[in-house]
């Protein structure tokens, strides 16, 4: 049996890609560091979480006969847990700006989200102004569809 008579003698070209290889792979790599980035911010969401209700939890079980200061713990309530809600709304902001990055989809949401990473310094600085400017580039705009 002759396996070149079963072949098909024209193997067509693999697609070509609208962006460059070095573009594409940049953007595979800021798209996964939008993902860990994203799950470093969720974790300080959790870390202002727990701290936003551990001081209610002790003041609960404070022993003494005198009442403990409830206003404290409001406030530790008010403050870490709204610090909690922004970062868990950043956390997220930032997995699905990685997601558009990865589809290629989102432009509007990936420069938002390199916008609002830039406000966490040191890490967000850089990771927001590098994505800023490699989106800002002509033929990542077209990949994106964006005019």
């Amino acid at each position: 049996m002759n396996p070149s008579i079963y072949e098909h003698p024209y193997r067509p070209p693999p697609p070509e890609s609208p962006l460059p290889r070095d573009d594409q792979d940049i953007l595979t790599a800021l798209s996964i560091l939008f993902f860990v980035y994203g799950g470093l911010v969720g974790l300080g969401a959790l870390f202002f979480g727990v701290f936003a209700i551990l001081p209610a939890l002790l003041m609960a079980h404070a022993p003494g006969p005198e009442d403990p200061p409830w206003m404290l713990s409001g406030l530790f309530l008010v403050l870490f847990g709204a610090a909690a809600m922004f970062f868990l709304a950043q956390a997220v902001f930032m997995v699905w700006a990685g997601f558009g990055m990865w589809k290629k989809k989102s432009f509007a949401i990936c420069l938002v989200a390199a916008s609002l990473a830039l406000t966490n310094f040191p890490l967000g600085t850089a990771l927001g102004i590098c994505t800023l400017v490699f989106l800002n580039k002509d033929t990542i705009k077209r990949c994106f569809g964006h005019r």
